[in-house]
């Protein structure tokens, strides 16, 4: 059975939102959080990314950028909590092996983020990154932090929602790594 998906734009607007710190969105997140989580995660209002729309559709929905680092990002999202990429001449699949091959070349972490529709209580963001050669610097902290889509049926990719690391521990890792007070 193939998982339906939608490459939502509102849902690359909200990510995008997000990201860049916009108040009443981070605000509105904070709902799924608590205690330091909710803490760290409105830090995003001060301390923000700068994200872009990419055009077209080469795999690359957003590209988010921060002092120290930069991620694009690929957006999905279903109400099911499996997406799989189909075979090796699907569009998600070809779409997949160009950023991994791009991001390798720039020595970045091809990043995914899948957001869940339709769960209500929980947070429905979950980040996940194509499995690359190993990469350096501040790129190979987040390389070991952030789950790797896996290979599932017939050896195609596929992102399990549950599997994936909460959008909120993303950006404490973030403000652990780029945070203003940690720049010396």
């Amino acid at each position: 059975m193939n998982t339906v998906f939608v490459q939502g734009t509102s849902y690359e607007r909200d990510l995008k939102q997000i990201l860049e710190g916009e108040e009443a969105t981070v605000r509105s997140y904070l709902q799924y959080l608590k205690g330091e989580d909710a803490h760290t995660f409105e830090q995003l209002i001060d301390h923000p990314f700068i994200v872009v729309r990419a055009a077209g559709s080469f795999g690359i929905d957003l590209i988010a950028v921060r002092s120290k680092f930069s991620f694009p990002i690929e957006v999905k999202s279903s109400a099911n909590k499996i997406i799989r990429f189909s075979n090796g001449s699907s569009r998600m699949s070809k779409q997949a092996m160009n950023m991994k091959e791009r991001c390798e070349r720039a020595g970045i972490l091809p990043l995914y983020a899948y957001r869940l529709k339709g769960k209500h209580g929980v947070e429905p963001w979950r980040l996940f990154i194509l499995p690359t050669a190993k990469l350096n610097g501040i790129q190979s902290i987040f390389q070991s932090r952030i789950p790797y889509i896996k290979k599932g049926i017939h050896d195609n990719f596929e992102m399990r929602w549950e599997a994936g690391l909460q959008l909120s521990r993303f950006i404490a890792i973030v403000m652990e790594l780029d945070h203003p007070l940690n720049n010396k």
